[in-house]
């Protein structure tokens, strides 16, 4: 499967998403539906971990999709964590950041391990998840 959706935690507070080595435009609008239906089911705040640690290229027109992703955001998606993005998806990140994904906290991590500290630590600054 070109983008898995999973949990990452048995609370639900952790959703995960796997870039496989390539995907469409079409697969990420699907991954990303699939998201933000799981997240509005859940009753409190869920972090996002998307993992390009596979990822080798990307489809093009990417940014077209950037309105999309913050339009359908569910209301208790918490911060997102990219890891293992290649400076290029980084660029394509900063770009979209200014562009569409204003009031998204996006952070950058090495490893999953790594992202899930991060969300530790956002959730022991910010409080306990809603």
């Amino acid at each position: 499967m070109p983008i898995e959706v999973f949990w990452g935690d048995p609370q639900q507070t952790i959703l995960h998403a796997q870039f496989g080595e390539s995907w469409t435009l079409e697969e990420f609008g699907a991954a990303v539906e699939t998201m933000y239906d799981l997240i509005s089911q859940t009753p409190h705040t869920v972090h996002i971990v998307n993992d390009f640690s596979r990822n080798r290229s990307l489809p093009t027109h990417l940014l077209s999709v950037g309105q999309h992703v913050e339009n359908h955001k569910a209301i208790n998606t918490g911060i997102s964590i990219m890891v293992g993005a290649s400076v290029f998806v980084r660029s394509i990140l900063q770009v979209a950041k200014r562009l569409y994904l204003i009031d998204t906290e996006i952070y950058m991590a090495n490893s999953v391990e790594e992202a899930h500290q991060i969300i530790q630590q956002h959730t022991h600054t910010v409080g306990v998840p809603r």
